[in-house]
């Protein structure tokens, strides 16, 4: 099953590509080629990437989306794609394979806002109820790898000690917990929001501040090597709008009618998901170390490259956006 989805992923990274290249876009020509994945907790990169294409700085620059970081990483991986966003995880899993993959982290855009929701009156209040109940999940995503790793904080091994009910979709595990198939879940907003709207779900407050501390897949913006090296002004111009765009994002009202050209969704609901967030450009380098090292630890990577992955995060460009130094940015104090 795993062979299928790894081809599935190479096969739609080479579609991306494709498209790339009939466009122009690419490492061949002299436009910058940026990827993003709609989502709410992206959408002032997808703003970033409007507002680039309509003239903002004057580049030259072609935006593509993308269904997954996968896709994403496979395109800047070939250098189709120069500049996008994507999980941490994925980063980790390019580093595994070549230490010396060719990108940097150059600002956030997510710490990672995943949640845990448990099927109403199911009386799930602490992670050692879970051991025996049947946990939704969609195999191959971050919200497995978060769920994984904070059940194993907890001496459960979820493989062993939990039935597994294998999903498609977030939309697929709401409508598990409502049926009763499932006891509870890991997936992230609006949808957690949707669950206990509609009465289906809890969110348990203690565990999720828990999972948090345990395991969270930060959103990066990445940049090449080759652009950063040869052309650092455009890279500036491109960090400097995406600053711009998420400060917007104080105003929750702009944030969700700016999510809401990227993809369809209740306004009201997406308020409520977004009620105790707030804009996010931090890169959080202990965090960051600290994930990298937990897949190691954890078998979702054979290796641990926490630290190729800290030193893969550079500061220099947030900093002068926001004029904020490299420590208040998140940057470790010992690095």
């Amino acid at each position: 099953m795993k062979k299928k989805k790894q081809l599935c992923t190479r096969v739609s990274g080479m579609v991306a590509a494709l498209a790339l290249i009939l466009t122009g876009c690419g490492g061949g020509g002299d436009s910058i080629a940026l990827g993003n994945v709609p989502a709410l907790y992206w959408a002032a990169w997808s703003a970033t990437n409007t507002a680039l294409e309509d003239g903002e700085g004057d580049l030259d620059v072609e935006a593509v989306q993308f269904k997954s970081s996968a896709d994403v990483f496979v395109a800047m991986r070939s250098d189709d794609v120069q500049v996008a966003s994507m999980g941490m995880n994925v980063m980790v899993n390019g580093l595994v394979e070549n230490p010396d993959t060719p990108m940097q982290m150059i600002a956030g855009v997510s710490p990672g806002r995943s949640q845990i929701i448990v099927r109403d009156q199911s009386e799930i209040g602490d992670w050692s109820d879970l051991k025996g109940k049947n946990l939704g999940v969609i195999r191959g995503s971050t919200d497995e790898l978060i769920f994984k790793i904070a059940l194993a904080h907890n001496d459960i091994d979820m493989d062993q000690d939990t039935t597994i009910t294998t999903l498609q979709a977030p939309a697929d595990l709401l409508l598990a917990l409502r049926n009763g198939d499932i006891d509870a879940a890991v997936t992230y907003q609006p949808y957690t929001a949707q669950a206990v709207k509609d009465g289906v779900a809890e969110m348990p407050e203690d565990m999720n501040t828990e999972m948090t501390e345990w395991a969270s897949v930060p959103t990066g913006i990445y940049a090449s090597d080759d652009l950063i090296e040869s052309d650092p002004e455009s890279v500036q111009k491109i960090v400097d709008t995406f600053v711009a765009e998420t400060r917007k994002f104080d105003d929750k009202n702009v944030w969700v009618d700016t999510a809401l050209k990227y993809q369809a969704g209740d306004r009201d609901l997406l308020l409520t998901a977004l009620e105790d967030d707030k804009p996010w450009f931090l890169m959080e380098e202990d965090k960051l170390g600290s994930m990298a090292k937990a897949m190691a630890e954890f078998g979702a990577v054979p290796d641990d490259v926490s630290g190729e992955l800290r030193d893969r995060v550079n500061y220099d460009f947030l900093s002068k956006s926001t004029g904020m130094s490299p420590e208040e940015l998140g940057k470790s104090e010992g690095n």
